[in-house]
């Protein structure tokens, strides 16, 4: 990774799309913990090494967001911000929904 100048005028940003966190309908318990943990490991280490100012997440957040009540949609929230918690002090998050989030795919 290349090194900022001292004095540059940069903002760090990291850009992840499709995250797909799994839910209750689809896949297998076993797939979703290891999924999982390799996600929000890999998200950890790059926020320590790269120390971005912005996070984007470009949408498809969840697999089965379209189909889920408000109560289970509330829980995918939550495990998504556990997984991808960052110090806001520090970093701001910046979120897209995408079609498996919300719906609008085949």
């Amino acid at each position: 990774y290349p090194a900022v100048p001292q004095g540059s005028n940069t903002v760090g940003a990291m850009v992840l799309a499709d995250t797909h966190l799994l839910g209750a309908r689809n896949g297998h318990w076993f797939d979703k913990l290891r999924r999982e943990w390799q996600m929000h490991r890999t998200f950890q280490t790059a926020q320590t090494i790269f120390r971005p100012e912005h996070v984007f997440f470009l949408g498809d957040l969840f697999d089965e967001g379209k189909w889920c009540p408000p109560e289970e949609f509330d829980y995918y929230v939550r495990r998504f911000q556990s997984l991808f918690y960052v110090d806001e002090a520090k970093t701001k998050i910046h979120v897209m929904a995408g079609n498996h989030d919300i719906g609008f795919h085949y």
